[in-house]
């Protein structure tokens, strides 16, 4: 079932390219701040929700929060993730990818991998909201 629903989405996804924004080739890499013993980080990302390295979620420099982008690379492997944070902050860098999401892609061990990237959905404003008095 998992695989059908992966199809499905893939072929979807590749439907909506065709009117979506293409970028590429771009650089990912993936970050996870969770210590070792836990798995699991409990911190903040930069849009307020909570950081889940199982999830499919990436960090940019500027898209809005919300933004869905389709990561394909040249092996044909592909995933869509919601920018949920900012960065990566090192040079040469497009995308910081959750664990998850990286490991569709390419191996971790890989640390790097050149993709295509091409923009599903943005919103007009930030679907996110930083309640104030956090920082």
């Amino acid at each position: 079932m998992t695989r059908l629903a992966d199809s499905f989405i893939l072929a979807l996804a590749f439907a909506l390219a065709s009117i979506a924004k293409a970028d590429g080739p771009v650089v990912c890499s993936w970050y996870d701040d969770s210590p070792a013993d836990q798995g699991r980080w409990v911190g903040q990302t930069a849009s307020g929700e909570p950081y889940d390295v199982t999830t499919f979620t990436a960090a940019h420099k500027t898209l809005p929060f919300g933004t869905v982008v389709l990561l394909v690379a040249d092996n044909g492997s592909s995933v869509s993730v919601k920018v949920t944070d900012r960065g990566p902050f090192v040079k040469g860098r497009d995308y910081d990818l959750s664990p998850a999401a990286f490991e569709r892609l390419a191996p971790l061990e890989r640390g790097l991998v050149k993709v295509k990237a091409t923009i599903l959905f943005q919103p007009r404003k930030s679907i996110y909201y930083r309640k104030k008095g956090r920082q």
